[in-house]
């Protein structure tokens, strides 16, 4: 799910393991200047988070490999991580009610 939060680019993706969701991945810009991605992963419904670092292998098959690290504590991180959750959650909720 590709979506803005304060004006700043975020995508959002579950993370799947045997066809069934354990975790969900949450990548987005830190400014409107950024180069790069700020990785986060939450397995617990969005009350903590791990920054992470995806890694393809190029081997056959290739697969993503997902390098998880500590958890985020910087409160400036955390206040717009939960932003983002926020409106993630509004985003299923459109879908779902568009759905039936």
């Amino acid at each position: 799910m590709d979506f803005l939060v304060d004006g700043f680019r975020v995508i959002v993706s579950n993370v799947n393991e045997d066809g069934h969701p354990v975790a969900v991945k949450v990548e987005w810009t830190e400014d409107e200047f950024s180069c790069g991605w700020c990785k986060h992963i939450t397995d617990d419904g969005g009350n903590s988070y791990r920054k992470f670092e995806e890694f393809m292998i190029p081997t056959p098959p290739t697969t993503n490999l997902v390098k998880e690290s500590q958890v985020e504590a910087d409160p400036i991180t955390l206040k717009r991580l939960q932003r983002i959750w926020v409106a993630y959650q509004q985003k299923c909720s459109e879908q779902s009610s568009i759905t039936k």
